[in-house]
């Protein structure tokens, strides 16, 4: 074992010719430790012995089975509660959006949309791909937790609930996008969530719709 420089040559400013800190490898006979202990008044040239007799534990423990498997619990409870919180923003984010959209007069809660301009395929914000991958998590949760609720969430709720959360993680730059279709003499609409050039939420039922216009933020 190597011993540090600063084990023999070090001082703590005091002159007192003591390492306050000793980080080193110690041997005394057959027995090595590996010591690191702020320690003052132990002489640079610390045999193990000198610091078995101070009291200090010289002995370094492998894990516990039972402390590696608490700690694991412990990780994995944190991860549970994570989630949990995740899916009541989520589940939040959808409650606001559909009141918005169907209790809400039209006239004040579009004050909370955004101003809406004519739909375009340059994006006004290019995102970063770390706050592309992020916006795909959340959003997919989003997705999974709206169709666990005991009621349908459109579109509009889904993309207007999507950019909320994304909007409270500091992701900006997502877009609403409407779009028509024509089909069978029947004009349908459709809303889905962008960012940047990135499709989000409704991008698989968004095949074969003009876009015609976005919400942006």
């Amino acid at each position: 074992n190597v011993l540090l420089k600063r084990l023999h040559a070090g001082d703590d400013g005091a002159g007192d010719g003591f390492n306050p800190c000793v980080t080193a490898n110690l041997q005394d006979g057959e027995d090595s430790w590996c010591v690191r202990h702020s320690v003052r008044g132990i002489p640079g040239s610390a045999r193990s012995s000198d610091y078995r007799e101070r009291g200090f534990p010289m002995t370094l423990k492998a894990p516990s089975i039972s402390s590696m498997v608490g700690s694991f619990l412990s990780d994995i409870s944190e991860m549970a509660m994570r989630e949990a919180l995740a899916r009541i923003e989520a589940t939040a984010a959808l409650i606001i959006a559909w009141v918005l959209v169907f209790i809400i007069p039209f006239r004040w809660s579009r004050r909370c949309f955004g101003p809406v301009t004519s739909a375009t395929d340059q994006p006004p914000h290019l995102p970063s791909p770390s706050h592309v991958a992020r916006a795909k998590i959340v959003t997919r949760r989003l997705h999974r937790v709206a169709h666990c609720l005991p009621w349908h969430s459109s579109c509009l709720v889904l993309a207007l609930s999507g950019r909320m959360v994304l909007a409270r993680r500091g992701i900006r730059g997502s877009v609403v996008r409407f779009g028509v279709k024509v089909e069978n003499g029947r004009v349908d609409a459709h809303a889905w969530l962008m960012l940047g050039t990135t499709s989000l939420l409704g991008e698989k039922e968004a095949e074969g719709y003009h876009p015609l216009a976005d919400l942006t933020t």
